[in-house]
């Protein structure tokens, strides 16, 4: 129950680029495999499945997923997200919220 709270509040509370940070990180931590590269999912997820999970258009999600790509904090290859920077990403979910707050 407190985690849905937590994801209902951040839907309402926090910018689209945070909470796609924050959702991120989450399932690079229940789903999250390390390799050489960094650590990638081990399922896959499509930009419109992400947009549900955040409350965002799949349009959106994919500006700022390249966004991420470009500035090598995120990377995805077919529904594959590999998380190359987790200080990076982290940050960027906190300042995000932090600016709304």
């Amino acid at each position: 129950m407190r985690l849905l709270s937590g994801f209902l509040a951040d839907a309402h509370l926090s910018d689209l680029s945070a909470r796609i940070a924050g959702r991120i990180l989450s399932m690079a931590r229940s789903f999250g495999v390390q390799d050489e590269n960094g650590v990638h999912l081990s399922i896959r997820i499509t930009q419109g499945e992400l947009a549900l999970m955040v409350g965002g258009a799949r349009q959106s999600v994919n500006k700022i997923l390249q966004q991420l790509d470009e500035q090598g904090i995120v990377s995805n290859r077919s529904g594959r997200l590999t998380v190359h920077s987790f200080d990076e990403l982290r940050l960027r979910a906190r300042e995000e919220r932090d600016e709304v707050a």
